[in-house]
């Protein structure tokens, strides 16, 4: 199995990493801050995420779209 995806948002002294877990289909989400101290990760399947920010099948088909180059 791959590493998970990953964004990082911050610096070094304080941020948000965001993780994809292919093989699970999971969002996860973690922090830091003071350089050190870690804040706890938490997942989210991509189907609750998506239901939970009001994304719907819409607006993933519009992303799946211009994921294949497709033109609106």
């Amino acid at each position: 199995m791959g590493e998970p995806k990953s964004i990082i948002f911050g610096d070094a002294s304080s941020g948000i990493g965001v993780e994809f877990v292919k093989s699970r289909r999971v969002i996860r989400v973690h922090g830091w801050y003071d350089e050190l101290v870690g804040i706890e990760a938490h997942e989210i399947t991509l189907v609750d995420f998506c239901r939970k920010l009001g994304i719907g099948k819409r607006e993933l088909l519009q992303v799946v779209r211009e994921l294949e180059g497709a033109k609106e």
